[in-house]
């Protein structure tokens, strides 16, 4: 009897572990990664056109920025700023990628050459960025949130984002949908997304290390839960493309898929509520589509920005249009001419204009000042940036979470958590 319990006892231990050993291996943070980090055989053609892309982005001149998170982390990006920069695209990486910047290798010069800021982000507890536990999408979506803030609070509403992403990337932006998100986001571009974290888990562990998938999650769920504080089953970026009836979505995935079916693909897309588009490449495995079919996919996205670009005007030069990745000349704003004041210092504008003046059809929300890039020009007062001494990164807080799940940076805006 005493034998038997302590047989019973010993596997109990012997399954704990194990499920520890999952929470480790899929949720912890690790310089290396754990399942190995050599190129797949389907990406080995192309490597060298990816090492040219990352080549690229790094060289450019670009500007280090932080913030901090919700829970307190500091988040490292780059952001490549385009001249007369018709918005910003966001960019965010997948599973533990190899050092951060591989994933978007061929898209950030893409979007710049088609007149957008790049923001290349680095997620939580990989690369650049703080953080113990990689939470596949749950604090992800947040930071997404914070990031597309941020960029809101530089240039101001009339600035277009779009968010975009690969992998687990491609699940936290639309998961991010389901955020206190700016108007200013215009569309979210996923790559390869999982349609729910524990489904891709229990895939991930019978695929890599041969062991039913379901009695490890279930195990390693608890260890998940008592470290983070979280539910791994819930939002799913399924859930919040049923609430989605915004933001408008563009999905792409690979059918020779091994990691991630394309399937995910499909339930996403008919879940989405919102104008969508999606595009499969026949031959392309995972986040691949791009590179394989490259100007097919090209062609979606640009028709995809094109049709969801506000065109609006936010004091500063914009583009008008693109075609096929060629911008036409931009149009400037035009500045009303005083004849009987040419020799007089401009007065300040005040709420009480004169009655000459004439109106504007709609007084659009102030925009804020934002610091001025090389290379780009904005008509408004420059601010100094806040420089980490240590780093000598620009420093930009996040809006913060309160009790009352107010933003602290601006009052007139809630950044709740994820509603489904």
């Amino acid at each position: 009897m005493i034998i038997a319990l302590l047989v019973i006892i010993l596997l109990a231990l012997l399954v704990a572990f194990a499920g520890y050993v999952i929470f480790w291996l899929a949720f912890v943070r690790m310089e290396k990664n754990p399942l190995g980090s050599k190129t797949p055989s389907y990406m080995e053609p192309y490597m060298p056109e990816i090492n040219e892309g990352i080549e690229w982005f790094k060289a450019q001149d670009k500007i280090a920025l932080e913030l901090t998170s919700f829970d307190h982390l500091r988040l490292r990006g780059n952001l490549l700023p385009a001249r007369n920069a018709r918005g910003t695209v966001i960019l965010m990486h997948g599973y533990r990628s190899t050092n951060g910047y591989s994933d978007h290798s061929l898209s950030y010069r893409f979007y710049h050459e088609l007149g957008y800021n790049v923001l290349q982000t680095f997620e939580r507890a990989q690369d650049e960025s703080e953080g113990k536990y990689i939470t596949f999408g749950l604090n992800e979506s947040k930071d997404c949130r914070d990031w597309a803030w941020l960029i809101y609070d530089r240039y101001g509403i009339n600035h277009d984002i779009f968010l975009g992403g690969i992998s687990m990337g491609a699940s936290t932006v639309l998961m991010a949908a389901g955020t206190e998100l700016p108007t200013s986001v215009r569309g979210i571009i996923a790559d390869s997304p999982f349609a729910d974290q524990e489904e891709q888990i229990i895939s991930t562990i019978k695929r890599t290390i041969k062991l039913p998938g379901k009695p490890f999650l279930y195990l390693a769920k608890l260890y998940f839960r008592l470290f983070t504080g979280l539910d791994l089953s819930k939002p799913t970026p399924l859930s919040a493309m049923t609430k989605n009836l915004a933001i408008p979505c563009f999905f792409a995935h690979g059918k020779d898929d091994r990691m991630v079916d394309f399937e995910n693909t499909e339930r996403l897309y008919d879940a989405c509520k919102a104008q969508k588009t999606v595009f499969f490449s026949e031959k392309a495995g995972h986040g691949m589509s791009f590179v394989i079919d490259r100007e097919d996919y090209s062609e979606k996205v640009i028709a995809f920005l094109n049709e969801n670009a506000s065109g609006g005007n936010a004091g500063m030069t914009r583009l008008t249009s693109l075609q096929k990745g060629r911008t036409i000349a931009p149009v400037p704003i035009p500045i009303p001419q005083d004849d009987e004041k040419d020799e007089k210092e401009p007065e300040p504008e005040t709420e009480t204009e004169t009655a000459s003046e004439p109106a504007p059809e709609a007084e659009a929300p102030a925009v804020p000042s934002a610091a001025a890039f090389p290379g780009e020009e904005i008509i408004e007062e420059a601010l100094i940036p806040e420089i980490d001494l240590l780093s000598g990164a620009e420093i930009i807080p996040a809006k913060k979470e309160n009790a009352d799940g107010d933003l602290s940076t601006a009052p007139s805006h809630k950044n709740e958590d994820p509603v489904f």
